[in-house]
């Protein structure tokens, strides 16, 4: 998977926010596997209740912490609302967040809601 860093495409601005913020904040995180699409369409629910995770071939590629909750968190507001002016305002994100995920899932990756918030941007050009 190619990313904008990876073709040196990001400008001098997004470049000065990863060596900063989002490296000093997930530099201090054990690297965990993600599946890399965890979005509405790739997930579903099975006769049993059961959760089930389709689309699973890019796992591991990114390892970002919180990258998969992002993701769900962007879809979210896609699908099930039809809007992405949301994804603009730090504190609809922090209410969608919690709504959403709840504390658990972001203290069991070890991020705080407001480190999470400042990594956004970053899993958003990832």
């Amino acid at each position: 998977m190619s990313t904008l860093r990876d073709r040196g495409l990001l400008s001098a601005r997004a470049e000065e926010y990863f060596n900063g913020t989002f490296r000093r904040v997930l530099g201090q995180r054990t690297e965990i596997p993600q599946h890399g699409d965890f979005t509405c369409p790739n997930l579903g629910i099975d006769s049993a209740d059961h959760l089930l995770v389709f689309d699973c071939e890019d796992f591991g590629l990114v390892r970002y912490a919180g990258f998969d909750a992002a993701t769900f968190l962007l879809s979210h507001l896609y699908h099930a609302i039809g809007s992405d002016e949301e994804i603009r305002c730090p504190e609809t994100l922090r209410h969608r967040l919690d709504d959403l995920l709840g504390p658990s899932v972001l203290e069991n990756i070890g991020l705080s809601p407001d480190e999470f918030l400042s990594l956004f941007p970053g899993y958003l050009a990832t």
